[in-house]
């Protein structure tokens, strides 16, 4: 299934239910928070990681894809109740998986040439001999992933999905 087709149908109600709720989400309401990637739904939740407010289907949508899934969502009454720029960026260490081959070892690394996560003891038992493989280093791959080019690529087709809807909307009689 297709991200786009995750990020329309994935919170259960059709597309005309959910364009005709997003046409009723007033924004005049001061103490509502919005979802920030949609802009007219009230937020549900709230990445501590990337700092943003989501609403329910960008949460799963969020919950979904292999970048943000590990990212800790604040919902409820432990979401804050104020823009992001006012709230103090949350510090989370990483975790990281055991590998199966080395039980006590964490994948940290990344083997671009086999295109798979390894510990250590993988990386040089295994992927880093004769300097044949690519192995970078998770943390500081994820650090630079927003300004990569498959974030901006990203960006780029929700940002022409979001006109589309747009458009379909000014086409919609209600």
């Amino acid at each position: 299934m297709s991200l786009l087709l995750c990020f329309i149908f994935s919170s259960g109600e059709t597309m005309a239910e959910s364009l005709s709720r997003t046409l009723k989400a007033g924004s005049d309401d001061a103490s509502t928070v919005y979802c920030e990637p949609c802009g007219n739904i009230p937020a549900e939740a709230f990445c501590s990681d990337c700092p943003e407010f989501l609403c329910t289907t960008c949460v799963e949508v969020h919950e979904r894809l292999r970048a943000t899934r590990h990212h800790r969502l604040l919902k409820g009454t432990a979401m804050p109740s104020s823009h992001p720029s006012t709230v103090t960026p949350v510090t989370v260490t990483a975790q990281f998986q055991k590998c199966p081959q080395h039980s006590d070892e964490e994948l940290k690394f990344f083997c671009e040439t086999h295109d798979v996560a390894c510990c250590v003891a993988c990386t040089v038992l295994l992927h880093n001999q004769h300097n044949q493989c690519t192995v970078v280093y998770i943390p500081d791959v994820a650090k630079d992933y927003k300004t990569g080019p498959e974030y901006q690529q990203l960006t780029g087709e929700l940002n022409k999905t979001q006109q589309l809807v747009v458009q379909y909307l000014s086409s919609v009689k209600v």
